[in-house]
C-alpha cells in the first residue's frame, strides 16, 4: 500500500490536506509497464501526421492522461480525509458586555449593540452551522467572566473590560480538553492588563537544553483567537481627557501640579472648560482651551497646594463652552473672556456645539497624597546663634513638622584623676546658681545643653541619643557648627544607622568648627557626607569665625544655583525664572564659608558661590546614602539674609528653610506604611492592600494588630482585619473590592500584641474604569490584531462570518477523524478520462487519422 498526500480537490470534502492511498500497489510496476508501452504508442500514432505540432501534442496529452486515469484504477486509489470529529472538539463565543459596545454615534446611527444583538442571534445560520461540528459555549465577559446559554436579553451595561483576563479564565477552564477555538466578539478596549495571561495560565515545562525562550502572554493560551472587527463608528464627534499626571514637590505655593491631556474627534476649535474639582466637587482652579486638531492633544496644567495634609481625591472634569456666533458690527461688544473672542473668531458655530458621542471619558479622577505629620526634626548646634532662631520661626508656621533643639551652652571639661575631692564636681557654668538641684547639674566633664520644643518631659534629656529607639524617631537631624569630636564613636555609628538603615536626612551646616581638620577626615562622619573636609585653615582666609570671616576687610561670597540646582523645586522661591534671579540678586553677600578638598563621586553639587572672578566653590552637595539622604551646606551664616531682608512682606528665608526640611523628609520611610500590591492577576476593581509594620527600631513587627478603613467615595465605611503576610516579615494584607468610581481612602491603625497603639498611616487609589473603556471609541484595531496574530487566529470581518465558519473543518483542531473513500468509484473520475479520450479522438477523426 502506497500512501501520498495531496491537495484536496473535492467539493464535498472539506479539508485542506488529502492522503491517497493505492489499495492494489502490487500491480504497480505492470501498470506503469503498460502505461509506458501505451505513450510509446501514441508517439508513433503521431509521428507521420501533419497535423501541426500544437495539437500533436495536444493529442498526445489527452489520450495519455485518460488512458493513465484508467490504468490507476486498476491500482484501487483510496482517499483519507483530515476533518473535525463532530461534536469532540469545543468552540467558545466571548462576548464583551461592556459599556463601551453601548456607545451611540453622534449622528444617531445605530449603536454597536444593535449590530452584536443581530449577529449573536440564536437563529443566525452562522451559528447553527458551527452546532453542527462544534460543542458551542458561550460567555460574556466585563469585569468577570460568566457562562450564558443565550446571547438573547444580554445587556452591555459593564464598567470594565476584563479582556486579557477573560482569555486567560478560558484558557483555564478548559485546560487539557480539546478547545479548537475561541470566536472573540469585542471593541478591543481593554481595561486590565496583558500580564494577566502570565499571572493566570500556567507555563507549562519547558526543556532546559532547548535554546528558544519560553512563550509569553498571549502564546501561551494555547488557542487560537478570532477577534471580529465591529468597525469603526463614522461621523463620531467625541471630547476626552487623554492622560493625566501629577507631580509632587517642595514648593511652597504651588506644591502640586496636575497635567491633564486634552484630545477630540470632531471638535476643532472648540472652546472648552476645564476644571479641577476637590472631593467635595467644590472648583479649585478653572482654565479655559481652545482645542486643536483632531487627535492633536492640549496640555492644561494646575498649579496648586492643597488646603490640608493627607490623602485627598480630585477630579478632572472638561466640558465645552457655548459660544454664539460672532455678533454683527452693529452690536458688537467687547468679550471680558479673550479666549472666548478668540474661539468666536475662527468660527464656532451650531455644528461645533453638537452632541458629544460619549461623557464617559469627559472625567478622569486623581489621588494625591500630601503626606501626615507630624515629623520629628533634631536640631543640634555647638553654640547659640541666629542660625536657630530663623529656623525656628519657619518651622513654626508649619503644622506637620515640630523642631526639637539640643543647643550646648558650655563645652565639657578634661577629666583628671588627681582633681581635688572637695572642688565642686558640677561644670563651672552652674557657679553662684543655688537653687538649681545636684541632679539637674552637668558634671564638669559633660556639656551643657539647652534643650528647646520638645514633646516630651525627658526627651533629650541625656544630650544627644545613644540609642536607635530615641533616634530613629526623628525623620531628619540638622547639625550646626559641631565638630566630630563631639559625638562618641557609638553614637557616629548610629548616626550612619540612622542614615543607611532607619532612612532619614542629615543636613550639616557649615561653621567655625564643621567638618574641619584631620580627625574630620578620619571620623564616621566624614564618611556619611558628600564633600571631603579640609584638614586645615587657609592661611589668607583663616580667621576666627571660619575659613572665611566677617569684617570690613573680609572677603564675601555670593550664592547662586547651578545647572542641577534649578532643576530642584526645592531651591525655587520665586514662580519663573525671571523673578528668581532677581531673588538671588537681593540675596546679601555671606562672610563665614567651609571650603572642601573635593566631593565625592556620585554627589551633586546643587549651589555654589563666587569666591572671586575666576573661582567658585561648592555650597550646597548632597548624596544617596543607604536608604536615606545626606546633605552639606557650607555656608555658616546664612541668618544674614534673614537681617539684610527689605524687600514686600516676611524675609524669603524662612519658606528656604521650610523647603529645604521638606525636601530632607521627602522619602524618609515611617515606621508604618501602606501600599498596594502590583497584582496583574486580579480585576482592576480589586484592591490588595499591603502594610508594612516596623517598630521603633524599625525592624519588623510580625505579631501586630493591624485594623484597615476604607472609605469610598460616596463616604460609605468599612473596616477589615489585616491578616499577616506569610511571605514577607512585618507585612499584613487585606483585600477590598471597588464598586463605585472614584477615589477611595484607607487608614491603618496598628496595636502591639499589649493592646498599646503603634501608629496608623494612609493612603488613596483611584478605580477609574471609564478612563480606559473610553479611551477610544469603536475598534481598537493594534489590539485586535496583535490578539489575533499572537495566538494564531485572524481577524474575522462582521459581514464574513459564515465564509469564516464555512472554513473551519478545514483549521487544525485537537480531535480530527480520518474518512476513508475509494477515488475509482468517483463518476467524475470515469467521465474526466472518457472526456479525454473522446477530445483526443476528435482531433484524429478531423485531420483523417481516425
Amino acid at each position: 500500500m502506497i500512501r501520498l498526500s495531496i491537495v484536496s480537490l473535492f467539493a464535498e470534502v472539506d479539508s485542506s490536506y488529502t492522503d491517497l492511498v493505492f489499495a492494489n500497489a502490487g500491480w504497480m510496476i505492470w501498470v506503469a509497464l503498460a502505461g509506458a508501452l501505451l505513450a510509446i504508442l501514441t508517439l508513433l500514432s503521431y509521428w507521420r501526421s501533419s497535423m501541426p505540432w500544437t495539437l500533436k501534442s495536444l493529442g498526445i496529452l489527452l489520450r495519455c492522461l485518460g488512458i493513465g486515469i484508467l490504468l490507476v484504477c486498476l491500482l484501487e486509489p483510496l482517499g483519507t480525509l483530515e476533518r473535525p470529529k463532530p461534536q469532540a472538539n469545543v468552540f467558545a463565543i466571548l462576548v464583551d458586555t461592556s459599556n463601551s459596545i453601548e456607545v451611540v454615534s453622534q449622528d444617531r446611527l445605530p449603536p454597536q449593540s444593535d449590530k452584536i444583538k443581530a449577529l449573536l442571534s440564536d437563529e443566525s445560520q452562522w451559528q447553527r452551522k458551527l452546532s453542527d461540528d462544534f460543542r458551542v459555549r458561550r460567555y460574556t465577559f466585563d469585569s468577570a467572566l460568566e457562562p450564558v446559554d443565550t446571547f438573547e436579553g444580554v445587556e452591555y451595561r459593564g464598567k470594565e473590560s476584563a479582556l486579557y483576563g477573560s482569555l486567560a479564565s478560558i484558557a483555564e477552564r478548559f485546560r487539557g480538553r480539546p478547545l479548537a477555538g475561541v470566536l472573540l466578539v469585542t471593541d478591543g478596549q481593554a481595561t486590565d492588563r496583558l500580564d494577566r495571561v502570565d499571572n493566570l495560565v500556567l507555563q507549562p515545562a519547558v526543556d532546559a537544553s532547548t535554546s528558544g525562550p519560553q512563550t509569553r502572554s498571549l502564546g501561551r493560551l494555547g488557542f487560537p483567537v478570532y477577534p471580529v472587527s465591529v468597525g469603526k463608528l463614522t461621523h463620531s464627534r467625541d471630547i476626552r481627557i487623554a492622560s493625566i499626571t501629577t507631580r509632587q514637590s517642595d514648593f511652597e505655593t504651588a506644591p502640586v501640579t496636575i497635567q491633564a491631556s486634552i484630545t477630540h474627534t470632531g471638535f476643532a476649535n472648540q472652546l472648552v472648560k476645564v476644571d479641577l474639582m476637590d472631593a467635595g466637587l467644590k472648583t479649585v482652579q478653572s482654565q479655559s482651551v481652545v482645542l486643536k486638531k483632531d487627535s492633536e492633544p492640549v496640555s492644561v496644567e494646575f498649579r496648586f497646594r492643597p488646603e490640608k495634609s493627607g490623602v485627598q481625591g480630585y477630579q478632572i472634569v472638561v466640558e465645552k463652552v457655548p459660544v454664539a456666533p460672532s455678533p454683527t458690527a452693529d452690536s458688537a461688544k467687547p468679550d471680558p473672556d479673550p479666549l472666548a473672542a478668540t474661539a468666536s473668531g475662527i468660527g464656532i458655530g451650531p455644528t461645533a456645539q453638537s452632541k458629544e458621542l460619549t461623557l464617559g471619558n469627559n472625567r478622569r479622577f486623581q489621588v494625591v497624597d500630601r503626606g501626615r505629620g507630624p515629623y520629628q526634626i533634631l536640631y543640634v548646634a555647638g553654640r547659640p546663634n541666629w542660625e536657630h532662631k530663623f529656623l525656628k520661626r519657619a518651622l513654626e508656621e508649619d503644622d506637620e513638622i515640630q523642631l526639637s533643639s539640643l543647643i550646648r551652652i558650655a563645652k565639657k571639661e578634661a577629666k583628671f584623676s588627681f582633681r581635688d575631692s572637695r572642688v565642686d564636681s558640677a561644670n563651672p557654668l552652674f557657679s553662684g546658681f543655688e537653687d538649681v538641684t545636684p541632679e539637674e547639674k552637668e558634671k564638669y566633664d559633660e556639656p551643657v545643653f539647652a534643650r528647646l520644643g520638645g514633646t516630651k518631659a525627658d526627651q533629650l534629656k541625656k544630650g544627644f541619643p545613644k540609642d536607635a529607639e530615641e533616634l530613629f524617631e526623628y525623620s531628619a537631624i540638622i547639625l550646626d557648627d559641631l565638630e566630630h569630636d563631639f559625638f562618641s564613636l557609638e553614637q557616629q555609628s548610629l548616626l550612619r544607622q540612622f542614615i543607611a538603615v532607619r532612612g532619614g536626612g542629615l543636613l550639616v551646616l557649615g561653621g567655625q568648627e564643621s567638618m574641619r581638620g584631620k580627625g574630620f577626615r578620619n571620623s564616621v562622619l566624614s564618611q556619611i557626607l558628600p564633600v571631603y573636609g579640609d584638614e586645615g585653615l587657609s592661611e589668607a582666609l583663616a580667621t576666627s569665625s571660619g575659613n572665611i570671616a566677617g569684617g570690613d576687610d573680609t572677603p564675601s561670597v555670593r550664592y547662586q544655583m547651578t545647572r542641577e540646582g534649578w532643576l530642584q523645586p526645592f531651591l525655587r522661591l520665586a514662580e519663573n525664572e525671571i523673578a528668581e534671579k532677581e531673588r538671588l540678586q537681593r540675596m546679601p553677600p555671606f562672610e563665614v564659608l567651609n571650603r572642601t578638598k573635593g566631593i565625592k563621586p556620585g554627589a551633586s553639587v546643587l549651589a555654589e558661590a563666587s569666591v572671586s572672578p575666576d573661582e567658585t566653590v561648592p555650597v550646597l552637595v548632597t548624596q544617596r546614602f543607604g536608604k536615606g539622604r545626606t546633605a552639606a551646606f557650607m555656608i555658616g551664616d546664612m541668618w544674614r539674609w534673614g537681617l539684610h531682608h527689605d524687600g514686600p512682606g516676611s524675609s524669603p528665608i524662612g519658606q528656604s528653610w521650610r523647603q529645604m526640611v521638606r525636601w530632607l523628609i521627602a522619602d524618609v520611610p515611617k515606621p508604618i506604611q501602606m501600599k498596594l500590591k502590583d497584582d496583574a492577576a486580579s480585576s482592576s476593581k480589586t484592591a490588595h492592600i499591603l502594610v508594612d509594620v516596623k517598630g521603633t527600631d524599625f525592624k519588623a513587627v510580625d505579631n501586630a494588630q493591624v485594623t484597615v478603613s476604607i472609605v469610598s467615595p460616596s463616604g460609605k465605611s468599612s473596616t477589615a482585619q489585616a491578616e499577616g503576610s506569610s511571605a514577607v516579615a512585618g507585612q499584613y494584607e487585606s483585600t477590598f473590592v471597588a464598586e463605585e468610581e472614584g477615589v477611595y481612602t484607607a487608614t491603618s491603625e496598628v496595636k502591639a500584641l499589649d493592646g498599646s497603639a503603634m501608629g496608623s498611616s494612609q493612603l488613596g487609589w483611584v478605580y477609574d474604569p471609564s478612563a480606559q473603556e473610553f479611551q477610544e471609541i469603536g475598534d481598537n484595531t493594534k489590539v485586535l490584531e496583535s490578539i489575533a496574530s499572537e495566538t494564531g487566529g485572524s481577524v474575522v470581518g462582521w459581514n464574513d462570518l459564515d465564509a469564516f465558519v464555512s472554513d473551519l473543518p478545514s483549521k487544525k483542531v485537537p480531535v480530527s477523524e480520518t474518512r476513508v473513500f475509494p477515488l475509482w468509484h468517483q463518476s467524475w473520475v470515469l467521465l474526466f478520462a472518457i472526456a479525454c479520450i473522446c477530445f483526443e479522438w476528435g482531433l484524429r477523426r478531423r485531420y483523417g487519422l481516425a
